[in-house]
């Protein structure tokens, strides 16, 4: 539903939050206007989140472009966005022969034009949006990543984050989950594995920590505390 009720009629300070809002981190005041350039495949669950994070921005007086596949041009326009599309391929298991990270290669090197066109201060990619990111560090550009649910990364203890279950109650249930701790870590190599292959076709550095997809610098979880597990610690680059 277009919510124009809850549109702001012009640009807003900065969120006076004490851990700040992450992208226009410093002063609660005015800041000086910023370029973005957000990226997100175009799955509902993961360009409506996008979007949202453009017209926050957009209020408060910076320039966005976001780039998302076409069907929400019109979306991301009406919300006073620049319109980018993202390349859109078929890949395996859909009945191509291309794999996500060979689709990842080939939108990264398409989308480094778009990032020296647009010039952006800083680059937003969706966690799955791999392609954004890469494109970013190929072009030495400040990077961030927005994760629209819950953290993926795992802590002993803890059930998988997709599967939705509880957290233990008791030590009994730490254990049964901790049974499934080393397929996940052969998951994460795997992943970390396929990811360096990528960033090599592209001439980036491997790297020796799983959820590659992440930024180390910044990474926007754009969900409700509510529905985190509790962690042992959270990383400064989380918020």
């Amino acid at each position: 539903m277009h919510a124009d009720g809850l549109r702001s009629g012009g640009p807003q300070a900065d969120d006076p939050r004490p851990r700040g809002d992450g992208l226009t981190e410093g002063s609660p005041h005015r800041i000086p206007a910023r370029r973005f350039l957000l990226a997100a495949f175009g799955a509902p669950g993961h360009a409506f989140p996008a979007i949202a994070l453009g017209r926050a921005l957009v209020a408060r007086g910076h320039t966005v472009c976001l780039q998302t596949w076409s069907r929400w041009q019109e979306h991301v326009e009406r919300e006073g966005m620049a319109f980018a599309p993202a390349p859109e391929y078929e890949v395996w298991p859909g009945g191509s022969a291309m794999t996500p990270y060979g689709a990842a290669v080939r939108a990264a090197r398409e989308t480094v034009p778009l990032i020296r066109e647009t010039d952006p201060d800083v680059v937003v990619a969706d966690v799955l949006t791999v392609a954004a990111s890469l494109a970013a560090q190929m072009e030495r550009r400040r990077w961030a990543t927005l994760v629209p649910h819950v953290l993926p990364t795992a802590e002993p203890g803890l059930p998988p984050y997709s599967v939705g279950a509880r957290l233990p109650r008791t030590r009994a249930g730490e254990a049964m989950w901790a049974l499934w701790r080393p397929l996940l870590s052969r998951g994460e190599e795997r992943g970390r594995l396929e990811l360096n292959e990528a960033r090599e076709r592209l001439g980036l550095g491997a790297l020796d920590h799983p959820h590659g997809g992440l930024s180390r610098r910044l990474a926007i979880v754009a969900t409700f505390p509510q529905l985190e597990y509790p962690r042992r610690e959270w990383d400064r680059s989380i918020r």
